[in-house]
């Protein structure tokens, strides 16, 4: 098992909203994509629960930036081929990466 970052494509409510609103032509296309942000962390958070009920997914921390979770590479490359790659990364690599700096 190794030790992964999730990056939820949530951030802060209004920062959201107004970036949705930003890069939408109404105020309904603006919610509606909120909407559909939420949705799909709501999914991530559900699969993972399922996972954690497995055995094979551990919550390791979670704060105001992030959470970490611990599972099976095997796993994690399902979720990086179903997400955009950068919202889940590999801590252990980039610790790997420091300690060569």
């Amino acid at each position: 098992m190794k030790i992964y970052e999730v990056n939820l494509p949530i951030f802060k409510r209004g920062d959201d909203l107004h970036w949705a609103r930003k890069n939408t032509n109404s105020d309904v296309e603006a919610f509606r994509l909120y909407a559909q942000h939420l949705k799909e962390s709501a999914d991530i958070m559900d699969k993972f629960a399922t996972l954690a009920a497995d055995g094979v997914l551990t919550l390791e921390d979670a704060n105001c930036h992030m959470i970490v979770v611990n599972t099976t590479e095997e796993v994690a490359e399902r979720f990086k081929d179903n997400l955009d790659r950068e919202m889940f990364e590999d801590l252990e690599e980039e610790e790997e990466v420091e300690d060569v700096v």
